[in-house]
């Protein structure tokens, strides 16, 4: 039976990679901006029913009502996140050492706030960290269908290897899991750039996916 997964995530966190993986993987219908959009706070899903601002899938209000919507987020590394959020900046013909110290502030504070808003009100979240459908996708699918409790398509993950990306200037360009999971984005971040993640993101909900400030 389709699963209606609804998904979380903030700007550049992998988000569209994470839908491809579950739709690829999972007898499953995810959704990015019905009953909400997928990179906001989590707000009332029966509110939204009442007055969405997007077709309304067949079965989903039955679905929220009998409380059968799986709930996933997806999360980066901090400084990952920056640079993947600099990388499409800088697609839109902008400098992207060009950038305010202020605005980087802003934005890295409200990926913490987001990301606690997910995880800590949405009791039955399921995280993934975007590394780990990188590095192990076996295991992460086969714990994703666990825990969210999705029907597998197939016995063996299907991978993928290209580029997902709504920005048609990145969509479809050869992909090397190695920049994330060595982190040689480190290389491509001022040193401004990386000291803001380090001061103005929330370490102590973070370091509960394993990832640590730079010392």
């Amino acid at each position: 039976m389709m699963t209606f997964v609804k998904q979380y995530g903030y700007y550049r966190a992998g988000t569209n990679f994470t839908r491809a993986v579950l739709e690829a993987n999972f007898d499953c219908h995810v959704l990015v901006n019905q009953l909400g959009c997928k990179h906001d706070p989590p707000a009332s899903w029966k509110k939204w029913l009442a007055n969405p601002d997007k077709p309304i899938p067949a079965g989903l209000p039955r679905a929220v009502e009998n409380k059968e919507v799986r709930t996933v987020v997806t999360v980066k590394d901090p400084y990952g996140w920056l640079d993947s959020f600099l990388v499409y900046w800088q697609s839109k013909l902008r400098n992207r050492t060009n950038v305010s110290t202020a605005f980087l502030q802003g934005r890295v504070k409200r990926y913490s706030q987001c990301t606690a808003a997910w995880t800590e009100r949405l009791s039955n979240a399921y995280v993934v960290p975007y590394e780990w459908l990188l590095q192990d996708l076996d295991q992460t699918v086969r714990a994703m269908g666990h825990a969210p409790a999705l029907q597998p398509r197939e016995t063996t993950p299907v991978v993928i290897h290209e580029r997902v990306d709504p920005n048609p200037h990145l969509r479809g360009r050869p992909f090397d899991p190695r920049y994330f999971l060595e982190r040689e984005y480190l290389l491509n971040l001022t040193s401004n750039q990386k000291q803001v993640v380090t001061q103005d993101i929330d370490w102590n909900l973070f370091k509960r996916w394993g990832y640590e400030a730079l010392s």
